[in-house]
């Protein structure tokens, strides 16, 4: 199984290969020799990755992890490969810019727009309804922000993959 690790600014792809005796790291397709053994705190680890030696400790929070190693913290996010592509479909994809963005999980028409720019909402507040296949589908904010710019309108069609509503 294979997931998608984000630390800081970079994206790699990370699986384990345990077929056969060993159990192999493999990063972006190339694979990297390591070892791990779990301190008595199941949060501290004692890793060797390319015959380096890591004091690592792990802690995680609300689904991201904050790694501290030699005294820096690194957060990172982990999620399996294939759930990050449904997450990328239904449209709860962080743009480039750092800001969150509602895309059109599918092709249909702008029902209605529950909120407007300039309106502060909370994480799983409805913010627009797409109606798609006879279906009202209300389209919810993934994160607590403000409404920066709305790019529909009520009656308006959309595509698969159009961006709906920016977050500041």
């Amino acid at each position: 199984m294979s997931y998608l690790a984000k630390i800081q600014d970079r994206e790699f792809v990370v699986g384990l290969d345990d077929k056969g005796k060993t159990t192999t790291l493999i990063v972006d397709g190339a694979p990297v020799e390591f070892r791990c053994t779990t301190r008595k705190n199941k949060h501290r680890f004692l890793m060797l990755i390319d015959s380096k030696s890591y004091d690592v400790e792990v802690n995680r929070k609300d689904g991201k992890f904050s790694v501290f190693i030699y005294g820096r913290e690194f957060e990172v996010t982990a999620e399996d490969e294939r759930l990050a592509k449904l997450r990328k479909v239904a449209g709860l994809e962080l743009s480039d810019d750092g800001h969150k963005e509602i895309i059109s999980p599918m092709p249909g028409l702008v029902s209605n727009l529950i909120k407007n720019v300039g309106d502060q909402v909370s994480k799983g507040e409805g913010v627009i309804i797409i109606e798609a296949m006879k279906m009202e589908n209300e389209l919810k904010s993934q994160i607590d922000g403000e409404i920066a710019e709305i790019l529909v309108k009520p009656g308006q069609s959309v595509d698969k993959g159009e961006c709906l509503v920016r977050f500041k």
